[in-house]
């Protein structure tokens, strides 16, 4: 996703949008890693219970 900077903006204003930005992008990243991690040890889990788990590597 691109920002489209307002030429009008004092630097401030980017600065705190540019900061706000990278902040949300970071808490994303963040969440991500621990749904995938979840999910990795959800079906893990699933493998295990069906008596497969063991002959199947889960690494993503």
């Amino acid at each position: 996703m691109i920002m489209q900077i307002d030429p009008n903006m004092d630097m401030t204003s980017l600065s705190t949008s540019l900061c706000q930005e990278k902040v949300q992008s970071e808490v994303q990243v963040k969440l991500l890693k621990e749904t995938m991690e979840l999910a990795k040890e959800i079906s893990s889990k699933l493998l295990e219970a069906m008596g497969i788990g063991q002959h199947i590597d889960t690494v993503a």
